[in-house]
């Protein structure tokens, strides 16, 4: 019976300490547990306008003093180079706009270099985030 006892609290114990893996980076993004894969993620977040030929390839996101930091790993599908411009809208925690339009960024995309495009959110009311890609 001790014995027993010794070996189920051992196997216990090592399920406890075993990791899953490292967590994917863009499991910090906003909505990702309701998407539940890098791919339906960007499927929710990123919206394209006049069809670049774009696809994104990674998404990180940390909160940082309130702040929304978003890294996105963007990548060129064409065999020559496109010219694209992009621009984030921000909402707060209840889905409402924060009224901080951005400006078009313009960015060249080479084929078969990838890119990251980095943004902070502009405000501390800024909870979640729509990336706007278009030709």
């Amino acid at each position: 019976m001790k014995i027993s006892c010794y070996l189920l609290m051992g196997v216990v114990l090592l399920a406890g300490c075993q990791s899953s893996g490292e967590p994917q980076p863009s499991e910090s993004c906003p909505g990702y547990a309701e998407a539940g894969s890098t791919k339906a993620l960007a499927a929710r977040k990123v919206s394209y306008i006049d069809r670049p030929d774009v696809r994104v390839v990674e998404m990180r996101c940390v909160s940082r003093a309130d702040l929304l930091r978003i890294d996105i790993d963007l990548k060129n599908r064409r065999s020559k180079e496109q010219h694209i411009a992009y621009r984030f809208d921000w909402f707060e925690a209840n889905g409402m706009s924060t009224g901080s339009e951005e400006a078009w960024k313009p960015l060249v995309l080479y084929p078969g270099v990838p890119r990251t495009i980095r943004t902070v959110s502009p405000s501390t009311d800024a909870k979640d985030f729509r990336l706007l890609i278009k030709r």
